[in-house]
Formats: structure tokens, C-alpha cells, sequence
């Protein structure tokens, strides 16, 4: 979602929740302050059904499984990618040491 060819980095993801009118769950998890809760139902729609199932089949898991994980880690993940609060400027394909850390911290 965050590194892959179709999920367009970050800026593309804090784009598509402003776009599904979520613009303050997404300014909370960029911003550096308390971070606002989300449910499934907004990561639906500021991620997309489509690209939610994609990465419950890349994981190895049902998107009922996903869902409640994916509520968790979501805004952390933001938090970390943006600890001024601000969001990095967006990076060339291929250069997103950032993001690939802060997997890489989540997945262990």
C-alpha cells in the first residue's frame, strides 16, 4: 500500500483520505499530536476495498482478519513516516527507505 507500484507512497495515501473526506483522521496521524482513532469502515474508505483485499492476499490473510490490525498500525505507521508532522517530500519510485523502516519495525 505504502511501497508498492500501485499504492504510491505516502503522499498518495494521506491524498486518498482527503479525497474520501478524512482529512482529519490523516492530519491527526501526520500531525504531532494525539492521534485520532479510526474504524474499518474509513480505512475502507480512505484506502479502498480494492487495494485492502490486495494487501490481505499479499499477507496471507482474510480482510476480516486484516481490518482490526490494519486499525492499529495505520495511524502508528503514519505517526512514525512523519515525526515533524509534517509529510516528506515526495520520493522517486524505488527510494522509500523511510517507509520500508517503518514496515520493517511494525512487521517484527
Amino acid at each position: 500500500m505504502l511501497t508498492g507500484p500501485t499504492g504510491g507512497g505516502l503522499n498518495n495515501v494521506v491524498q486518498s483520505f482527503e479525497q474520501a473526506g478524512l482529512a482529519h483522521l490523516m492530519n491527526s496521524w501526520v500531525g504531532t499530536g494525539q492521534n485520532l482513532p479510526a474504524t474499518p469502515a474509513q480505512l475502507q474508505q480512505g484506502i479502498g476495498q480494492v487495494q485492502i483485499a490486495n494487501l490481505a492476499q499479499k499477507m496471507g490473510m482474510d480482510v476480516s482478519t486484516l481490518m482490526p490490525l490494519l486499525v492499529k498500525a495505520l495511524p502508528l505507521i503514519i505517526d512514525k513516516l512523519t515525526p515533524q508532522g509534517k509529510l516528506p517530500p515526495s520520493t522517486p519510485a524505488g527510494s522509500n527507505d523511510l517507509i520500508s523502516q517503518a514496515l520493517n519495525m511494525f512487521g517484527k
